[in-house]
């Protein structure tokens, strides 16, 4: 069956089979990908824009918190070059381009960027000319069918084409996979924290979303962790009841109008800072 992957942090609001199957208008050509994937694409307008190609053709980061796996035998041989390659992370070792036998900063989605860019395990990190020099001159000898009109992430797909619908294309890692199909989520739909927590896109395209990633959002690692939650919260996506610090709820520990109050007063400064910060965006 085909597999909808989405992280912890994203809200949906509605079935999203219409857009990732084809039958909405402008996407139709996503009927013939293998692989769905949301963006950090922060220029929303450019990406909703009908007269160029948008941030789906350009070097913006791929993001993993939504993607769409088409149940073929493409998609598994990718996500298996993919389990590899985690398994080779976790060893680290450090002809893969590791400084001291470590690989900080280097992660699934950025290894998942490299396979859509048809490049080996650790050219992100390798900083090395000569080596990526190597790299490109083997993706022009292997993959010269989907790299003949340049394209850094391959060439539009032409097959199956419709006109008007142009965020897919074909993407070729060498000696792994010679043809796989990737197609770009718009933020218009599928929405990241800066498209529609900071911008606020919905206000001007009157389109709400069919998802929202929180990202660019303090909340990427444990010590931030309420302020996605209030951010949710703030546009009606989380009904439970929010995280509490030392029995008070965030809320009363900081006044955003400039006040205080006893809670705020009593609570360690670090719960009071957790707390402010999540205002600042």
């Amino acid at each position: 069956r085909d597999v909808l992957v989405s992280d912890t942090d994203t809200a949906w609001f509605r079935d999203p089979r219409p857009l990732v199957y084809g039958r909405m208008p402008r996407y139709a050509d996503f009927s013939h990908a293998d692989l769905l994937i949301s963006t950090d694409c922060i220029d929303s307008a450019d990406d909703e824009s009908e007269s160029n190609s948008g941030c789906w053709y350009t070097p913006v980061q791929k993001n993993t918190g939504m993607m769409f796996f088409r149940a073929n035998n493409r998609s598994l041989r990718f996500v298996r070059e993919w389990e590899e390659r985690l398994v080779q992370y976790t060893k680290c070792p450090p002809d893969l381009g590791a400084r001291d036998g470590k690989c900080e900063g280097y992660n699934d989605q950025n290894m998942l960027n490299e396979m859509i860019d048809g490049r080996p395990l650790g050219s992100s990190v390798w900083h090395d000319g000569k080596r990526n020099g190597i790299s490109n001159q083997l993706r022009r000898e292997r993959c010269a069918h989907a790299h003949t009109t340049g394209g850094r992430f391959g060439v539009p797909l032409e097959e199956g084409h419709v006109q008007g619908s142009a965020r897919v294309f074909a993407v070729c890692m060498p000696d792994k996979l010679d043809h796989f199909v990737v197609g770009v989520l718009p933020t218009l739909y599928f929405a990241n924290g800066h498209s529609f927590f900071v911008q606020q896109r919905f206000l001007s395209t009157g389109i709400w979303p069919t998802a929202v990633h929180v990202t660019f959002t303090w909340g990427d690692s444990a010590a931030y962790a309420f302020g996605k939650l209030q951010r949710m919260k703030d546009f009606g996506m989380w009904k439970l009841p929010l995280i509490t610090y030392g029995g008070e709820r965030a809320e009363d520990l900081v006044d955003v109008r400039g006040g205080g109050g006893a809670a705020a007063a009593a609570a360690p400064n670090d719960q009071r800072m957790l707390t402010q910060r999540r205002f600042l965006l």
